[in-house]
């Protein structure tokens, strides 16, 4: 097999998929599902999991090479260009929800646009970067933060107060169609990744869809390891009034005073700000590969003006209540109906072709033989 330009290796596939998922989870989750879906907020999460997954294993047999009915090349592009719009639109109010949130719990004293300013270099130097440069950067971040994310829920979770909450006693499927519904925004990088991203893998077909689903699963047992630590440790009740739960469950965990290090979940908070400033940069470095996609980097105009846009949003959402509603109400709707029509359409096409394939092949095996 002939390996393109640029090519990934399983694993940095699979941390691209981690990273451009996970990084969308320090700010309104899991408040707004609990809020949204009560005690069935883990029915929620079990069915984003659910279609995580289904996601990313329909895109990987939509873009199977040799398949007689493979949607073609412009309906895969489009599908990806349309969920990189709202990523983008997405991304913008978490930045500047990631900068409020700073400027609010730790640095008081300096503005905003300070803030604002390492993270738009974050984005123009990750953004500018070849994709197999940055694959090996989402290699090496994203097993430390989740070894260090792990250590921390074990220490917070072994003072757990609010065991009962985690389990629901009744299963209601409205609460938890209507949970997972406000999650919509998650599955949105799915598509783009796997369209953008597998076919450059060195590696087999059946390799990639090994490395796509250890990614979903290392991104399930995340999502469930941050629902039970905040869940746990707050309740159910202060999850829906606190308006950034994960980073106040963080902010809690502490060792003993004789430790060099007494307040742990601060350092997590750090690092996991630097995993999701690193997964903008991953969005918008899909962005640039879908914009430019024969270039090995990206123009350094086009990586400016694309990070220029995300620092916009900090303008458009002057406080955090606004940025989640734009997130929530806004683009999350539109995210959700787009989701379902774009899978829909896909799963569509493949199990029309797939039918007229079997039928070509009956009528060929019960074609008369031409003497």
């Amino acid at each position: 097999m002939e390996t393109p330009p640029q090519s990934l290796s399983p694993l940095e596939y699979a941390t691209y998929w981690i990273t451009a998922v996970i990084g969308n989870v320090l700010f309104v989750w899991p408040g707004h599902v609990v809020s949204a879906a009560g005690e069935n907020a883990l029915g929620s999460v079990l069915a984003v999991i659910a279609g995580l997954v289904g996601s990313g294993l329909l895109h990987h047999y939509a873009i199977r090479r040799g398949l007689a009915h493979r949607p073609p090349g412009w309906l895969l592009t489009g599908t990806a260009g349309i969920s990189l719009l709202l990523v983008g639109l997405v991304d913008g109010a978490l930045l500047a929800l990631l900068c409020q949130m700073l400027h609010t719990l730790f640095y008081a004293d300096t503005p905003q646009w300070a803030l604002l300013l390492p993270f738009l270099g974050i984005l123009i130097w990750g953004g500018g970067m070849a994709l197999d440069a940055l694959g090996r950067l989402t290699q090496l971040w994203v097993p430390v933060g989740g070894v260090v994310l792990a250590a921390t829920a074990a220490i917070g979770l072994i003072h757990a107060t609010h065991l009962r909450p985690l389990w629901p006693e009744n299963w209601y499927v409205a609460p938890m169609v209507r949970g997972a519904g406000i999650m919509a925004y998650l599955v949105l990088p799915v598509g783009p990744t796997v369209i953008l991203l597998a076919p450059r893998v060195n590696a087999p077909a059946r390799s990639q869809r090994r490395a796509a689903l250890a990614a979903a699963g290392t991104t399930a047992i995340t999502l469930l390891a941050i629902y039970a630590l905040v869940t746990m440790m707050l309740g159910p009740q202060a999850i829906s009034r606190l308006r950034w739960p994960l980073v106040y469950s963080l902010e809690t965990i502490t060792l003993d005073s004789t430790f060099f290090i007494s307040r742990v979940g601060l350092a997590v908070i750090f690092l996991w700000t630097a995993v999701v400033a690193l997964a903008f940069a991953v969005h918008l470095r899909l962005t640039t590969q879908w914009l430019t996609p024969k270039k090995m980097a990206p123009p350094i105009w086009l990586v400016g003006g694309l990070a220029s846009l995300y620092g916009l949003g900090l303008i458009a959402f002057r406080t955090p209540s606004t940025a989640t509603r734009w997130i929530l109400h806004t683009v999350d709707p539109i995210a959700l109906v787009y989701l379902i029509l774009e899978h829909g359409l896909l799963a569509t096409w493949l199990v029309i072709g797939a039918i007229a394939q079997v039928h070509r092949r009956r009528a060929k095996k019960t074609a008369p033989v031409q003497n």
